[in-house]
């Protein structure tokens, strides 16, 4: 899903750096997801506690590029 790939992009982009070693750790399990349960992940569908800082950065970034 291209979609998922730029949000993520965007993420690898304007946050990773800065993002403390946990959260870069968490974003490098996300990533190797698929993109169905990635997408599941995103939208709120299915539920990770241990996800949430990087998937409201993700939304964040989505809801940014769609204004």
């Amino acid at each position: 899903m291209r979609e998922l790939d730029e949000a993520m992009r965007a993420f690898l982009d304007n946050h990773y750096e800065s993002a403390p070693k946990e959260e870069k750790e968490l974003f490098l399990q996300l990533l190797d997801k698929q993109d169905p349960e990635l997408f599941r992940l995103i939208s709120g569908k299915d539920k990770d506690a241990r996800y949430d800082p990087i998937i409201n950065a993700i939304k964040a970034q989505l809801k940014t590029a769609s204004q």
